[in-house]
C-alpha cells in the first residue's frame, strides 16, 4: 500500500514538470526514445545542479512505458577506455610513470619484447590513438576468424595477450608514432597487460578496487562474470534478435565492462568535482588532436566537442548488442549517459547514417544549460 502512494504521488508530481519542459530536456528525451527500435530498454541518466537523476523506458508493441532500470546492467562498451586511462593516470598521479615514457620500458623481460620499432611509442600515444600500434595484425586474425566461426556473438572472444604479443615481436608499427588519429582497441589491451605487470595484478582487480570500490559503484562489473541475472539487460543484435554480452578477451579493456546509470553517474560525478591537480583533473586534458569522430579533438581517451555554445567532453560505445553515450559539461557541471539494449547497427539506431545516441546526447547535454526542472528520478 504505502509503495502505491508514492507511485502515485511521483506519477502527479511528474505532471506539472513534464508538461513545463516545452523544447526542452524532457522533449529531447521522449523525441529520442520514440526513435529506438520495438523491444529497446533505455536508461538514460544526468547530473544538473549536483543532483544526480534516472529515467527509464521499454518500447513494446509499438507503445513506449517507463520502467524502474537505474540498476540494470548494461554493456557500456567502449567506455571501458575511460576507465582503463583512468588506471594509468593513477599511475602517473602516485609518480610511478609518466604518459611520456616510452612502453617499451615496462615490458617484463620474459615476454621477449626487444623490437626497436616500438621504442617511440608512448602511454600518451595510446591514450589519444595516435601510437601507431596495429589494430588487427595478422597474428590475431587466426583467433578472431575463430571466433567468427564458432561463436560469431563473440567474435573477439579467443585473441589473448600471447597473440597480440608475437606481433609486438616481430612486427612494425603501422605508421610513426603521433603522426595519425587510428581508433585502436587492441592498443588499450596493450596498455592494461603492462599496468597489470606493473602492480602484479589484473586489470579486472584494478577496476574494481581502484575505481568501483573507490566510487561507490556497486552494480558494475569488469566483464559479464558475476552480474546477477536478475540486473541482466537482454541485448539485440543488428536484427533485433537476442543477443548476449560480449567477452573480448585480450581487448576486455577497451570495452568489457558491465554497468548501470546509477554508477555511470558517480563516474562522471567524480569529473565534474574533481580537485585541482587529482586524477580525474588531468582526465580532462585535451589535445589538438583531431579524431575521426566528427567535430571533436582527442584528450586522455575521452574525445571533446568544442563549439560556440559548449565544450563537451564525450564517449560512446558499441558492441553486439548494445550502444552507449555518456558526457559532461565541466563548466556547467552536467552530465548525461544513455545506455541501450541494442546494436549500433539497427536501422532504427542511425539517421542519415548518423548515430542517434550521440546526435541526442549532444542535445540533452546542451539543454540541461537551461533553467527548467527536471524530473527527480531514481535519485
Amino acid at each position: 500500500m504505502k509503495n502505491a502512494v508514492i507511485f502515485i504521488l511521483s506519477l502527479i508530481l511528474l505532471i506539472p514538470i513534464t508538461q513545463a519542459q516545452d523544447n526542452t530536456t524532457q522533449d529531447l528525451i521522449d523525441s529520442y526514445v520514440n526513435t529506438l527500435p520495438e523491444n529497446a530498454e533505455v536508461a538514460i541518466g544526468f547530473i544538473k545542479d549536483g543532483s544526480m537523476m534516472s529515467q527509464g523506458y521499454r518500447k513494446k508493441n509499438g507503445s513506449i512505458i517507463s520502467v524502474e532500470n537505474n540498476l540494470s546492467s548494461f554493456e557500456i562498451g567502449s567506455i571501458t577506455k575511460t576507465y582503463t586511462a583512468t588506471l594509468l593516470m593513477n599511475q602517473v598521479q602516485n609518480g610511478s610513470l609518466s604518459l611520456d615514457d616510452p612502453i617499451c620500458k615496462y615490458f617484463n623481460d620474459s615476454e621477449d619484447i626487444n623490437n626497436p620499432a616500438f621504442d617511440e611509442v608512448t602511454f600518451r600515444h595510446i591514450l589519444t590513438h595516435t601510437s601507431g600500434l596495429e589494430p588487427s595484425p595478422s597474428t590475431i586474425i587466426f583467433p578472431y576468424l575463430k571466433g567468427k566461426i564458432f561463436n560469431k556473438c563473440n567474435p573477439y572472444k579467443f585473441i589473448t595477450w600471447k597473440h597480440y604479443r608475437k606481433y609486438l615481436q616481430k612486427q612494425s608499427l603501422a605508421h610513426k608514432p603521433g603522426q595519425k588519429w587510428v581508433y585502436n582497441n587492441a592498443a588499450f589491451g596493450v596498455l592494461a597487460e603492462l599496468l597489470a605487470q606493473k602492480e602484479g595484478s589484473t586489470w579486472e582487480s584494478q577496476i574494481q578496487k581502484q575505481i568501483f570500490d573507490n566510487l561507490g559503484m556497486q552494480h558494475s562489473y569488469p566483464t559479464g562474470k558475476n552480474v546477477p541475472e536478475e540486473n541482466f539487460v537482454q541485448g539485440h543484435n543488428a536484427e533485433g534478435e537476442p543477443a548476449p554480452y560480449w567477452e573480448l578477451g585480450f581487448m576486455n579493456p577497451s570495452g568489457s565492462i558491465k554497468s548501470c546509470v546509477k554508477d555511470q553517474l558517480l563516474f562522471l560525478n567524480a569529473h565534474l568535482t574533481a580537485a585541482e591537480h587529482s586524477v580525474f583533473q588531468k582526465m580532462k586534458t585535451v589535445y589538438d588532436i583531431e579524431a575521426e569522430w566528427k567535430g571533436s579533438v582527442i584528450g586522455n581517451a575521452w574525445g571533446h566537442r568544442i563549439t560556440d555554445e559548449s565544450h563537451i567532453i564525450w564517449h560512446g560505445g558499441s558492441t553486439g548488442a548494445f550502444r552507449s553515450f555518456c558526457s559532461y559539461d565541466d563548466e556547467a557541471k552536467t552530465a548525461v549517459v544513455i545506455l541501450v539494449n541494442f546494436n549500433n547497427s539497427h536501422p532504427n539506431m542511425k539517421r542519415d547514417g548518423k548515430s542517434l545516441i550521440r546526435t541526442y546526447g549532444y542535445k540533452i547535454q546542451n539543454a540541461l544549460k537551461g533553467n527548467e526542472n527536471v524530473s527527480l528520478l531514481n535519485r
